[in-house]
């Protein structure tokens, strides 16, 4: 205020009053020129606002579609070993709902070449529920040879990479720590049955009506078996 006070004594003292200077800038021509060019710069420092405001809530929204595929990726990897260790025939419990829904938003948060390598077991998976999706007979050949027990352990690994891709990018500090350090001690067992489990997982695969109608034909041929020899003792027994 001062300073200003200073500037316009010494214009006064030079002939020139800055204060009539600026009044007719204000109410001149240039007015227009002058209210135009403050409302340009208002304008474009507001729309750099907004648009800084747009881009940290779309990289937050990123960030939160990014863990909840974490998340499911985390949950595959533990039904992936339940499937490869059970005892009887289980659906292909593989879950590919939140990469369906939030994929196109990591783009925001993830590298280009991480983003593939969290997309190729989903990539993947479609291939795989058609195998798992085959008629009960030929499942029960696939599990009898043990294929199934390989493509789980494939799909684990696929997995496995995709999760150690995305881990980084959508946890820090204590809990990328922790999580490091968990999936680098976990063992995924994904050895070979043997001969008995695999006959008594692809026997679950049987529909349990045609395990009904195959009793019921089998009954019949024992009940037809007895009636004729029935039928022969009791005409040997006339002769």
């Amino acid at each position: 205020m001062v300073l200003a006070h200073s500037i316009a004594l010494a214009g006064r003292q030079q002939g020139f009053d800055f204060g009539a200077w600026l009044g007719s800038l204000l109410s001149g021509p240039a007015s227009n020129l002058l209210s135009g060019l403050i409302g340009a710069i208002v304008g474009v420092a507001g729309l750099f606002l907004v648009q800084g405001l747009q881009s940290r809530a779309a990289r937050r929204e990123a960030l939160s579609a990014a863990r909840l595929i974490y998340i499911e990726i985390t949950y595959n990897l533990a039904a992936l070993q339940s499937l490869a260790t059970a005892t009887v025939s289980i659906p292909l419990l593989v879950s590919s709902g939140e990469w369906e829904r939030h994929s196109e938003k990591l783009a925001a948060v993830i590298a280009e070449a991480d983003i593939v390598r969290i997309a190729l077991p989903y990539i993947q998976l479609n291939s795989d529920r058609i195998l798992f999706a085959q008629k009960w007979y030929y499942m029960a050949v696939t599990r009898i040879r043990g294929l199934d027990v390989d493509v789980y352990k494939r799909i684990y690994a696929a997995f496995e990479d995709a999760e150690a891709a995305l881990r980084p990018a959508v946890w820090t500090g204590p809990r990328l720590a922790g999580l490091t350090q968990t999936m680098a001690s976990k063992t995924a067992a994904f050895a070979p049955r043997r001969i008995g489990q695999r006959v008594r997982v692809a026997m679950s695969d049987i529909p349990m009506e045609f395990l009904t109608l195959l009793f019921v034909v089998l009954l019949a041929v024992r009940t037809g078996i007895g009636a004729t020899k029935a039928l022969r003792s009791w005409f040997g027994g006339k002769t």
